[in-house]
């Protein structure tokens, strides 16, 4: 619009520098054949470049955390062998590739993780340990906060943390692909409640595995697997979804997590998810749908079933 000393104009939009402003990357933990840990550029706020920080055929990522403070990137390694031993193991590194650690072996079937940095604390969902459990960055101080042993209906596959109420929200598989929920529980263990199924929603959740959360608008999603899957919001704050189903007709979706870092400034959220084929992708979408490009943007293709992600902020 005029004015005075020449042109007024009206900011309606978010500048992005490149590489001012975290999230820069997506690390991921890809499965198969080439099992890996990496890291993919994010957008223009990081060069477009792939990282391979760790390789190994003797294991098998599943879940994956970041802590941007330490730089540290943890994993969890499935191989639950025999079943429902304490048999399995996770792993951290830092992201400049270098001090590769398996801090804790004696896990029972680790699947997805979360990492608190204001206490320095690793959550992680025992699946066939029928438990979300909790240990200090160095594997030591390994706690139950919930679990419901040897209950088949009950085999936890994710975990995410809100800090600041202090609530942990997990994701659980049931006996078949129809019969999973989504609970929340506080860190010390207290007032275990179940979110999904409920009065309204009384359908079984089905392939439930990922589970992330948007910290400022009180919301949770989970991903609901198999080919068609698709990834769902909750509200447990005052702040309801803008639609209950973000996106579906998706290929084998498995693990998620939240990009808020616009939204104090009245910009769009976005959800992040892999899709653990082979070659797997990993996808975002914005979780009002305000964006026409809301159908999957991809982030990075031609990887090797791409399961835990997580954003991070890195120098590197």
């Amino acid at each position: 619009m005029p004015a005075d000393n020449g042109v007024f104009h009206i900011v309606d939009t978010i500048f992005q520098p490149p590489a001012a402003i975290c999230p820069d990357k997506i690390f991921v933990a890809e499965q198969r054949s080439d099992a890996r840990i990496s890291s993919y550029g994010y957008e223009c706020r990081s060069k477009n470049e792939t990282r391979h920080l760790y390789l190994s055929d003797n294991m098998k990522p599943v879940g994956l955390a970041t802590d941007n403070t330490e730089e540290l990137v943890f994993w969890a390694n499935d191989q639950d062998y025999p079943r429902r031993s304490p048999t399995s193991w996770i792993s951290k590194i830092s992201f400049n590739e270098t001090g590769h650690h398996i801090i804790n072996d004696t896990l029972v079937d680790p699947q997805g993780l979360f990492a608190d940095p204001a206490d320095k604390i690793l959550y992680f969902a025992s699946h066939s340990g029928y438990a979300i459990q909790k240990m200090n960055y160095n594997g030591s101080g390994v706690d139950t906060i919930y679990a419901q042993d040897g209950n088949l209906s009950f085999q936890p596959s994710d975990v995410a943390v809100d800090s600041d109420l202090g609530l942990v929200f997990f994701s659980v598989e049931g006996t078949d692909t129809v019969s999973g929920s989504l609970w929340s529980v506080y860190k010390n263990g207290s007032n275990p409640t179940q979110l999904l199924p409920n009065e309204n929603y009384t359908a079984g959740l089905i392939q439930n595995y990922g589970l992330c959360i948007d910290t400022l608008a009180k919301q949770v999603y989970w991903v609901q697997g198999g080919n068609g899957g698709s990834i769902h919001c909750y509200a447990y704050g005052d702040t309801s979804c803008f639609k209950e189903i973000i996106i579906d007709q998706l290929n084998y979706p498995y693990m998620c997590d939240i990009d808020n870092t616009y939204a104090p400034f009245g910009g769009p959220t976005r959800i992040a998810w892999s899709e653990a084929n082979r070659p797997g992708s990993v996808f975002y979408a914005w979780t009002n749908g305000s964006d026409t490009r809301s159908v999957k943007v991809t982030v990075a293709t031609d990887l090797d079933a791409p399961m835990g992600i997580a954003f991070g902020c890195s120098p590197y």
